[in-house]
């Protein structure tokens, strides 16, 4: 007999309160960095500003984006609405 994946509650509790979040968050991080790398490589390509650098201050604003998408992610999936549909 092939393999046959069994459902398991546990499992996806694991997936929709961690996994998917994470992902989630990961993306928020990803678009939140790029947007200030490309912002901030046009000034430097324009002539804004004379030097190209990429401080800690972005990754922390990028932070932001991870934290946003993370919760958003997270309070979808544990509301009550997407619970009683499953």
């Amino acid at each position: 007999m092939k393999n046959t994946l069994l459902y398991s509650p546990a499992k996806e509790a694991l997936k929709n309160l961690i996994l998917l979040p994470l992902l989630s968050g990961l993306y928020g991080f990803t678009i939140f960095f790029t947007t200030i790398v490309l912002a901030k490589g046009f000034s430097a390509l324009i002539g804004i500003t004379d030097y190209f650098i990429v401080d800690i201050d972005d990754i922390y604003f990028s932070l932001i984006g991870f934290i946003l998408l993370f919760l958003i992610k997270l309070l979808k999936n544990i509301s009550p609405s997407s619970l009683s549909h499953e």
